[in-house]
């Protein structure tokens, strides 16, 4: 997806929803690597190198639509905070910071589940793949590994 496309995806609760089916694929291929690794059939240098590189691309995918999420969540936020702020001053009533942000924070709560369920996905990525430079860089410093 391009990044207008998934901005677009924000506009609306369905287009979230779509966004989320749209990445099932990624997703999946995330959790078939931590059973992997669970399971301890990430063993040997070869496929520490091929879950690496498969999860570095799943990793950029994922941390575009991570910032997207993540500015869209707080765009709407501010803009339902003021709002509500400004309904306060309207109709003269004493406005609790607070408040107004916990009424706004609530709002957006669809846009920040997405968000937290792309940016887990991302940060076990993220993990994954320190793990796996740590134990290439371990086999490298042995010498029994070559990689191109």
């Amino acid at each position: 997806m391009t990044i207008n496309e998934i901005t677009l995806a924000f506009e609306t609760e369905a287009g979230m929803l779509h966004l989320l089916e749209a990445h099932l694929e990624l997703f999946n291929l995330i959790e078939k690597f931590a059973l992997e690794f669970r399971l301890g059939k990430i063993n040997n240098p070869e496929a520490t190198d091929v879950a690496m590189k498969e999860l570095n691309g799943a990793y950029m995918t994922l941390n575009i639509i991570v910032g997207i999420a993540e500015e869209q969540k707080k765009t709407r936020e501010d803009i339902l905070f003021n709002q509500l702020y400004q309904s306060n001053q309207t109709l003269g009533l004493k406005a609790i910071v607070s408040n107004l942000e916990k009424q706004a924070s609530e709002k957006v709560s669809t846009y920040r589940r997405i968000h937290n369920i792309f940016r887990a996905y991302r940060d076990s990525c993220d993990k994954a793949i320190s793990v796996c430079q740590s134990s290439l860089k371990g086999v490298i410093r042995e010498g029994t590994f070559h990689h191109d």
